[in-house]
């Protein structure tokens, strides 16, 4: 296949993009939404570099191990399809997961080297002293565990060795951006031709450092409305308050070492001394935690502002393929100001096929979005929240009963459909996970059919483990229902970047189990506030506008709501009609 038809298999947004990314650097940045496709550009940016050079170099790197393997079993699957596996030189630092990169980890292609190696001419060739060292080291790959600490400490040596000669060599080495493998790299003066970043809006700038320093033509990929680095909105408050920043350091000066202070730590304590320059060391400070967050938005405003015509270093991916079209509205809308859109060969493929499961119980609603509906707690006490650990009971009954009306329909046998249970509160998906299990044998062996939609054994998730990942069923429940007001109320779901992904998971269902009054109440308290500030949760008034319309609107079939609210004592003790 021509490199023009593989361009033209992709949709608008990806051909901007990749026009952006082949003529200008060195540095490019890619915001990808929710079901954009961001593993499919870089797979193809991958599939170029390597078609038009067999000796380039490409460092694909991610914050998150999942995302990394992710990502590696794609770029394995897109090479064996374009028949280059044999020809590249595929490594996966070493790490605690990537169990679906059989072969890939550095350990492993290091013994495998060695072994053809010895089983080579070479080897018969080679003089006494270097056969004998080969054997040991060969004999010492397959010692793991404790017992490669009983090893001599030459054979350990030649080992590490020949592993940082596999990283060095490799055509394409997938690393976590906090590898150690990285920083042996650099030491090491090693250089790549591309370093690509994925889900780089969930590192913060220390983490993408080692990524940078290892090439001079960089591109980072990811999405600041989506999930930030763990824990940075702690540390990003705590640098908003100057006050607090010097109380900090006053109180560690005692415990701090000589060390510290070579490294800076006094020319940050006279900082302190002037209010002006502290407060710009504490700006970058931040800019410098949501690195990705604060380049990309500046770049994006600058393209507002000036020519179009001008070089530009940031694109935005505004089509995606996921989420069935009404489902897509709502998190364009609430999150993307309306330019998220669905291509309309997308589109036809929703309105054409069958989904790959049925609904067994005509209690649950056909409609892309389901919503099950929980009294207000002002008005029935029933369905709150429960503390000091936060989580729903009646909410669990009522996915229960859902799960329960549902059936696997895959179109291939060997694909079966996946299903995602999923909470912010770990609280709740613990004892979601609990249930789910205890009913797989009785009454919820209707779903033994379908699969999680990660590699974990359970099929509930919570919002921040299941970043990345989709599912064709996405079942939600919120927990929050109290009669509180203000931060207090919400808890979490203030939070619209884990509501955007709390809710862009589900490809062909999406069912939410919450209090619709509630979540209406909490939205018209905060309808005025600017919207472009994320710690005010305005996005719930327009999500509740949104549900409105869709409810009024149908599918092609002419009689499907888009989106259905309903009781959830209809779904939970009438029987069905």
């Amino acid at each position: 296949m021509s490199k023009t038809s593989y361009f033209a298999k992709l949709d608008d947004s990806k051909q901007d993009a990749l026009r952006s990314i082949w003529s200008t650097g060195p540095s490019q940045f890619v915001v990808g939404p929710p079901g954009v496709g961001k593993t499919r550009l870089v797979t193809e940016i991958v599939r170029r570099a390597l078609a038009g050079d067999a000796t380039v170099r490409l460092l694909l790197s991610s914050q998150a191990h999942q995302a990394l393997d992710h990502l590696a079993a794609a770029v394995q699957e897109m090479l064996k399809e374009v028949g280059l596996s044999d020809d590249v030189i595929l490594v996966r630092s070493r790490a605690d997961s990537g169990a679906d990169l059989s072969g890939a980890q550095t350990p492993d292609r290091a013994k495998a080297y060695l072994k053809e190696l010895k089983d080579s001419p070479l080897h018969r060739q080679a003089p006494r002293a270097i056969r004998q060292s080969l054997d040991e080291m060969t004999t010492a790959a397959d010692v793991t565990g404790n017992l490669r600490a009983k090893l001599p400490l030459e054979t350990l040596r030649q080992r590490r060795s020949f592993e940082a000669l596999v990283l060095q060599s490799a055509n394409v080495l997938f690393s976590t951006t906090n590898s150690a493998d990285l920083a042996r790299l650099i030491e090491d003066g090693a250089q790549f031709d591309w370093t690509i970043v994925e889900e780089a809006a969930k590192a913060t700038g220390p983490e993408l450092l080692a990524p940078q320093l290892l090439s001079m033509r960089r591109l980072l990929i990811g999405d600041h409305n989506q999930l930030p680095p763990f824990d940075t909105d702690r540390i990003a408050e705590f640098l908003a308050d100057q006050t607090r920043v010097k109380l900090a350091l006053a109180e560690s000066d005692p415990v701090i070492g000589n060390i510290f202070r070579d490294f800076g730590l006094d020319d940050l304590k006279e900082a302190v001394e002037d209010d002006s320059v502290l407060s710009e060391t504490c700006a970058s400070a931040r800019r410098m935690l949501l690195l990705f967050e604060s380049l990309v938005t500046s770049e994006l405003d600058r393209q507002k502002r000036s020519d179009q015509r001008r070089c530009r270093v940031a694109t935005e991916l505004l089509q995606q393929h996921r989420m069935h079209p009404a489902i897509a509205t709502v998190i364009s809308e609430c999150f993307y100001d309306g330019t998220l859109t669905t291509p309309a060969e997308r589109k036809a493929e929703f309105d054409s096929e069958q989904p790959p499961f049925t609904i067994t119980d005509g209690r649950l609603p056909a409609s892309p979005i389901v919503f099950v509906d929980l009294p207000y707690v002002q008005r029935e006490g029933s369905a709150s929240e429960q503390r000091p650990t936060y989580h729903n009971p009646a909410e669990l009954k009522a996915v229960l009963s859902v799960l329960g009306m549902l059936n696997a329909a895959p179109k291939k046998p060997t694909e079966p459909p996946t299903l995602a249970v999923l909470s912010p509160y770990n609280e709740q998906v613990e004892r979601l996970g609990r249930a789910i299990e205890d009913g797989l044998q009785s009454s919820l062996a209707n779903i033994a059919g379908f699969k999680p939609g990660t590699s974990a054994s359970g099929f509930e998730s919570t919002v921040d483990s299941f970043q990345g990942s989709e599912a064709d069923v996405v079942v939600i429940s919120l927990v929050r229902n109290n009669d509180h007001v203000g931060r207090a109320a919400l808890g979490i779901l203030r939070d619209r970047r884990r509501m955007n992904v709390l809710l862009s998971r589900a490809k062909w269902k999406l069912v939410i189990v919450g209090s619709m009054e509630f979540l209406r109440v909490q939205g018209r308290r905060y309808r005025r506030h600017q919207k472009g500030d994320r710690a005010v949760p305005s996005f719930l008034a327009k999500m509740s506008e949104v549900f409105d319309r869709l409810a009024d609107e149908m599918l092609v079939d002419g009689k499907t709501p888009k989106f259905t609210a309903v009781s959830w004592t209809s779904l939970t003790n009438r029987s069905t009609s």
